[in-house]
């Protein structure tokens, strides 16, 4: 080997040095859950009755898995419970405050009526489309708030006079969501609630992230948002990519950002298998996937949960589906500090909104594997 060829391959050594360091320094340290757990709480009752859950303060808002018609109000420094609200049946809670909550109510199928506490029979999207032209599907759209599963798609209000919500033609993404891929369709709607309780649009939005995989289906290939009510931007994502659409306050793109976890594994799901149950539930299973966002105001920090399958036991005799849970944790930058690690066996985090408070995330508990019986919660804090 010659003097140059000596040269090369120690500049190449060196290059293969630092990508090695580069890399992992980029790596973040994966850290147990129970380090970062402060205190313990006991509800009076299961957490596996509470759905559609907001906290503000010392108040969980929630209505109750086997009675969806009441909207109520727990103290978690008395436990007091105390009713708000009587519906037909109540699928999505967003509290502002502890005296202004909007809520949907859903009297009959493809039904949603969308009003706030303090006028407790105002449909405030009954007369939407006298006001609002979608610019792609001009009157053929629906206005939609369903909390579900995976990432958020439900009411967001930025203050009592103005929000955010989905507004799509409706089964788009129970059908094929292609034709808002190909055609770069906005499906979530800015709006303002004029004097007159009319809906006046701000703007339309709504960008997938970069390298979005348009032939995965996995939870029918949702856009989810979420919004800053601090920095007032607004953040949309999906349940298979490890990037984030930062946008400013009216939707408009800034920037796509990394925000995802080391542990992710892209997992394809086809057209073909989406609307079959067992093939959903068997890819939930098996699959990593991300959930919601949250951003926790106290200690200018992100969350976003993202689902841990367990590794199938070959040898075992009997069958175990666990699904753990990975909490990623970045600074209001997204410069990714750690992640979070959530044993399936011991914790169930709430799949639609982050409970957070000045005493940190609370996070409900399991009994006997089985949370449907759990009455415990236990507050976590993350710098």
């Amino acid at each position: 080997m010659n003097p140059e060829q000596i040269v090369m391959m120690k500049r190449f050594i060196y290059i293969l040095l630092l990508c090695l360091l580069i890399s992992c320094e980029r790596r973040v340290p994966v850290i147990e859950s129970d380090k970062f757990r402060c205190d313990n709480y006991k509800f009076p009752f299961s957490t596996f009755e509470m759905l559609n859950c907001n906290i503000h303060n010392d108040e969980i808002f929630y209505t109750n898995r086997y009675d969806k018609r009441l909207l109520l109000q727990y103290n978690i420094h008395n436990s007091f419970i105390d009713t708000i609200i009587k519906a037909n049946e109540i699928v999505d809670i967003c509290v502002l405050n502890d005296t202004c909550v909007f809520y949907t109510d859903y009297p009959s199928f493809g039904d949603y009526k969308i009003k706030n506490i303090n006028n407790k029979y105002y449909n405030y999207f009954e007369k939407i489309y006298e006001t609002v032209s979608h610019p792609y599907w001009k009157y053929d759209y629906k206005c939609i708030s369903v909390a579900g599963s995976g990432p958020d798609f439900s009411l967001t209000m930025i203050d009592e006079n103005s929000g955010i919500i989905q507004c799509v033609k409706y089964y788009i993404f129970g059908k094929d969501y292609s034709e808002i891929l190909k055609n770069n369709i906005p499906v979530y709607l800015r709006f303002e609630i004029a004097a007159d309780s009319s809906i006046i649009p701000v703007s339309f939005f709504g960008e997938y992230p970069k390298n979005h995989p348009e032939d995965n289906y996995a939870d029918c290939g949702r856009l989810g948002v979420f919004y800053n009510h601090k920095s007032k931007n607004i953040i949309t994502y999906t349940a298979v990519d490890d990037y984030v659409v930062l946008c400013d306050s009216m939707g408009n793109k800034i920037q796509d950002v990394y925000f995802g976890s080391q542990l992710y594994k892209y997992s394809p799901f086809s057209i073909d298998k989406k609307n079959k149950m067992a093939e959903s539930i068997n890819h939930y299973y098996n699959a990593t996937l991300y959930s919601y966002i949250g951003f926790d105001e106290y200690r200018n920090i992100y969350y976003r949960w993202m689902s841990l399958p367990r590794e199938k036991d070959e040898d075992s005799m009997t069958k175990e589906d666990v699904v753990d849970y990975i909490l990623v944790v970045a600074d209001e930058k997204f410069n990714i500090k750690y992640e979070v690690f959530f044993d399936g066996d011991k914790y169930h985090p709430v799949p639609a909104n982050d409970l957070i408070n000045e005493k940190g995330l609370l996070i409900y508990e399991k009994e006997n594997k089985e949370w449907k019986g759990s009455h415990t919660a236990a507050w976590f804090v993350f710098e």
